[in-house]
């Protein structure tokens, strides 16, 4: 928020013809001060016009009385493997000093006071999903959950089901403002109805979206260009990332055979080609302009991505690959990140939410983009996973329509201005990256993510096309697409009908 300040021409040619003749003269002949300028400068003080900006929040004139609101979200309690999983998103029973604790609680706490009601509960544990309580619960036509925090693979279930409401029905949420994401409104607005949709009320969007972590105390002892430079410079190509990690890659143990011991380049899953392809400008789907989704595969970048990367996935020499390990409870938190931390591997691609995990680690980390596929691609591109991602929706059974939008709307706002910095700089940058280059790539990444509704909807079993190219190897993915383009399009088209029926 800023004042702008609007002088008259004519007041302030007459300032600057007065200051002139006092420049030249600098009085009048007595010696008395001659105070016309600074009268014509009253004046023109007088005739300012002063324009405040309207903030873009405000706060609705409500009073509900001390109602009750229910809001379904995940709450699975303490002590998982992920530490982000300790934290329900939109609800806090009190403070306790853990710094993004407490924000979720305080913007609970901000928006009940404002608008005089009461957030309640409704808790999803491991025992159930939210896509088989909602149907559960609006089949019974029961108004328990007034709205929800749907993962997106539940997004199908509900959807097709015809359980959710058209958003933009809603009074009183305007998706023009800041803290909602435009991307996901872009691609999820299908046939003109906006059912599910994210932004700042969601932590775990900014859990789910697709990084690099980088080990800065190895990087440094390897004499690597600084990443941050490269990123700026649009320079933090896929040639690279590879290049780095072919550098970082050390039989540590001298037994000529690459196992756990030695230094590894790159930590990651079989999701990470079709995140790489997704960061490097592939895409599955995009909405149309009558908002229908249409198949927009470009077979030819598709297939360079993975005839570049397929390979480099596979040498267990430079990386290790989650899925060529087992015997482990969770490959990710028990193999991958005490690597990570014992400085035995350069990157680890995965999830915004591993910073919370590498909190306490000694050595310091960096953080930065999935890297372009070429310096001539337009900007950097961040995937989601979408079994983190969720998703604000509203049931039908809904009869709360008014209270429902502001308190959506509000929960978004302070979603910006106190749970995302906490996130950020608090619970991350203090306790983990500590500089602030990692903040600003954070940043980017946070501007920067995409959205495809193929990934959402898993038209065909999409999802699973770049695994098949990685066991199939180079040179598969025109044949592995081929093989499954009319069922996806078919899968399109039986959506596209359901949603229109409905």
């Amino acid at each position: 928020m800023f004042k702008r300040i609007t002088v008259s021409l004519a007041a302030l040619l007459l300032i600057i013809s007065f200051l002139s003749a006092l420049s030249a003269c600098g009085g009048d002949a007595d010696g008395v001060t001659d105070n016309t300028a600074e009268a014509a400068e009253a004046q023109a003080v007088t005739e300012t016009e002063t324009a405040t900006e309207p903030p873009e929040y405000t706060p609705p004139e409500s009073d509900w009385g001390g109602a009750e609101i229910t809001v379904a979200a995940e709450n699975y309690g303490k002590g998982n493997n992920w530490i982000a999983l300790d934290y329900c998103e939109m609800f806090s029973e009190e403070e306790n000093g853990d710094p993004l604790n407490d924000a979720i609680y305080k913007r609970m706490r901000a928006v009940e006071e404002e608008l005089n009601l009461k957030i309640s509960l409704y808790g999803i544990d491991r025992s159930t999903d939210i896509a088989k309580e909602l149907t559960k619960t609006v089949s019974a036509g029961e108004d328990i959950i007034d709205f929800g925090m749907a993962t997106t693979v539940y997004l199908p279930a509900i959807l097709n089901k015809k359980l959710l409401i058209d958003l933009k029905t809603l009074p009183d949420i305007d998706f023009s403002h800041s803290w909602w994401d435009r991307n996901s409104i872009a691609e999820l607005e299908i046939l003109g109805k906006l059912c599910a949709v994210t932004g700042d009320i969601s932590l775990y969007n900014d859990y789910a979206v697709i990084t690099y972590f980088f080990n800065k105390r190895l990087h440094e002892s390897l004499g690597l260009d600084n990443l941050y430079d490269l990123v700026r410079s649009g320079k933090w190509t896929l040639d690279e990332a590879m290049a780095m990690c072919e550098a970082a890659a050390a039989d540590l143990n001298g037994n000529g055979e690459p196992d756990i011991e030695d230094r590894f380049g790159m930590l990651f899953e079989s999701n990470s080609l079709r995140y790489t392809a997704f960061s490097c400008g592939v895409r599955f789907t995009k909405i149309d302009s009558e908002g229908v989704p249409q198949l927009c595969v470009n077979q030819d970048l598709a297939s360079r991505v993975a005839d570049a990367f397929v390979p480099f996935m596979k040498d267990k020499r430079v990386n290790i690959l989650a899925n060529n390990y087992t015997g482990y409870n969770n490959t990710f938190t028990d193999l991958m990140l005490p690597m990570f931390q014992d400085n035995r591997a350069l990157f680890y691609n995965n999830q915004m939410l591993v910073a919370l995990n590498l909190r306490n680690m000694e050595a310091d980390f960096g953080i930065v983009p999935p890297p372009k596929l070429e310096e001539a691609q337009s900007g950097y591109h961040c995937p989601i996973n979408d079994s983190w991602t969720t998703l604000v929706v509203v049931p039908v059974t809904n009869t709360i329509p008014e209270m429902t939008g502001q308190v959506i709307e509000a929960m978004g706002f302070y979603g910006q201005q106190l749970v995302k910095p906490a996130f950020i700089d608090t619970t991350v940058r203090s306790k983990a990256l500590r500089d602030e280059d990692s903040s600003e790539m954070m940043e980017l990444i946070f501007k920067s993510r995409i959205y495809d509704p193929a990934t959402f909807f898993d038209f065909g079993g999409i999802n699973g096309l770049f695994d098949t190219v990685l066991n199939r190897g180079e040179g598969s993915f025109a044949s592995s697409y081929a093989k499954i383009e009319t069922k996806v399009q078919k899968d399109i088209d039986k959506t596209v009908q359901e949603l229109a029926e409905g």
